[in-house]
């Protein structure tokens, strides 16, 4: 068996290593390519399955338990959740940034044994609807009322200007995807 030089086996590993980051690079950057597709797939799935909470239901079961009951209105179809043991109604202050300045929204959350869940996001404090939920939901816990049912206000055109948009996004990418793969094979 003939010895191998040792610029042979140097040549011989860095063709290995070049082969290994060459096969991560290739197999990683297509992969990355699909990110934006597969958020702007979920976004449709959340609009068309999931939804928005519309209605806040609450009902005493036990003196000190209190159980409510979120319904969310989708493209196509309603669902129902239920949150177990709420505690009560904050309004919690969300701060964020990005090259355009500084964002603040006004969360609506359901306080509740089991974790906190957010109802609607508004760019208001003083948002009437907001205040509304808050007082009434937190009075409906002090106070010795059966049952309470909020509505929330919920407006579908934005949510299909959206959805219009990010699927002419997704479209756009998809010909582009399309193009990329055709000139490869010409």
């Amino acid at each position: 068996m003939p010895k191998i030089s040792q610029q042979n086996w140097r040549l011989r590993i860095s063709n290995i290593f070049s082969t290994i980051i060459g096969n991560i690079f290739s197999r990683l950057i297509p992969g990355l390519l699909f990110l934006p597709v597969l958020a702007i797939l979920y976004y449709f799935y959340w609009t068309l399955w999931i939804g928005l909470p519309i209605e806040v239901a609450c009902q005493k079961v036990k003196y000190t338990q209190i159980n409510c009951t979120l319904k969310y209105q989708a493209l196509l179809q309603t669902s129902k959740q239920e949150i177990q043991n709420v505690k009560g109604m904050d309004i919690d202050t969300r701060i964020s940034s990005s090259e355009n300045g500084t964002t603040t929204d006004y969360v609506a959350v359901l306080r509740s044994e089991n974790g906190n869940r957010d109802i609607k996001s508004y760019s208001n404090r003083n948002n009437p609807e907001l205040e509304l939920l808050n007082r009434r939901l937190n009075e409906f816990i002090k106070n010795s009322e059966e049952k309470l049912i909020l509505t929330i206000r919920y407006t579908w055109l934005d949510t299909l200007i959206i959805s219009f948009f990010a699927f002419v996004i997704l479209l756009i990418f998809v010909v582009f995807i399309l193009n990329s793969i055709t000139q490869l094979f010409n």
